[in-house]
């Protein structure tokens, strides 16, 4: 479910930049790039922080278990 997500919100980018038209920047983007000045970059080489993963797997997870009710919602047995 993560991978589907993290390819759908790299799909989403790619076509925001193809729909965004040719920029000005000249330079390939890295650690000195400066927040705010355009720059170049492989879409297809950037990957979600950490953060942005975790929060994809708390959403899912979240949506597992407004899926269940009951029963379903109790803990295993070696988890107690």
């Amino acid at each position: 479910m993560i991978r589907v997500t993290v390819a759908n919100a790299a799909v989403s980018a790619l076509a925001i930049v193809l729909l965004c038209g040719p920029t000005d920047a000249t330079t390939a983007c890295g650690a000195s790039s400066k927040t705010g000045e355009l720059c170049t970059c492989k879409v297809l080489e950037l990957r979600p922080t950490q953060f942005a993963v975790g929060m994809l797997a708390v959403r899912d997870k979240e949506t597992e278990l407004a899926r269940k009710s009951g029963p379903a919602l109790s803990l295993p047995a070696e988890a107690s």
